[in-house]
């Protein structure tokens, strides 16, 4: 589908008057680019000769954001799929009493579908991010633009895919389900901001020294 794409044809559909991929799958793609770019400072970061006694630790960080990156990966994708299957549900029906309670019920089936890829964005980006402080305080200082962009990205993707899960949440009816959604995503955002901070504060100081 639009994973599959060429970078200049995604950017085309994105661009254009079409209703996919939109900023679900935009947001997802920030995320997969954000973790791929962490990844390439952790490759860089093990040389048996310089890195020999972190290298174990960088792999452990490889594999963990080899995962994260596959989930928003998938996500450019299954944004696109859901919000598919939401615009069905609003073409249903609804002259009738009987067709009006069938289509509000999908609806809110539709709405917790379409807010999950966004949702397993916001938790992979925000993984990813943890794991990011500690590859700059043991990873290739040459490197460090390269962590903290990635940083910056995957923040970005946390920031743009909360907005996607909100836009579900307000049409939500299940009240304890939208305090709990609600409470979650917040706290994914405050930490990813709290990550970005240490690793940009981090890579500046690297700058500095250099």
């Amino acid at each position: 589908m639009f994973i599959d794409q060429s970078i200049t044809q995604y950017l085309d559909a994105l661009a254009s008057g079409v209703e996919v991929p939109g900023g679900g799958s935009a947001a997802a793609l920030a995320g997969a680019v954000g973790a791929a770019t962490a990844m390439m400072a952790a490759n860089f970061s093990l040389d048996p000769k310089k890195f020999a006694a972190v290298s174990a630790e960088v792999r452990d960080l490889l594999a963990q954001l080899q995962r994260y990156r596959a989930a928003m990966r998938r996500a450019v994708d299954d944004d696109a799929v859901a919000f598919g299957k939401f615009r069905a549900v609003c073409a249903l029906p609804k002259n009738t009493s009987e067709e009006k309670a069938r289509r509000d019920a999908a609806l809110q089936k539709a709405l917790t579908a379409a807010m999950q890829p966004p949702w397993r964005v916001m938790n992979a980006a925000t993984a990813a991010l943890r794991l990011l402080p500690r590859l700059a305080a043991i990873g290739n200082e040459n490197l460090c633009t390269d962590t903290g962009g990635g940083a910056i990205l995957l923040e970005a993707a946390v920031r743009a895919a909360r907005l996607n899960v909100l836009v579900n949440l307000r049409y939500l009816k299940d009240e304890a389900q939208k305090k709990h959604v609600a409470a979650q995503v917040e706290e994914w955002r405050q930490t990813a901001a709290s990550m970005v901070a240490k690793v940009e504060q981090w890579a500046e100081y690297a700058l500095s020294a250099n």
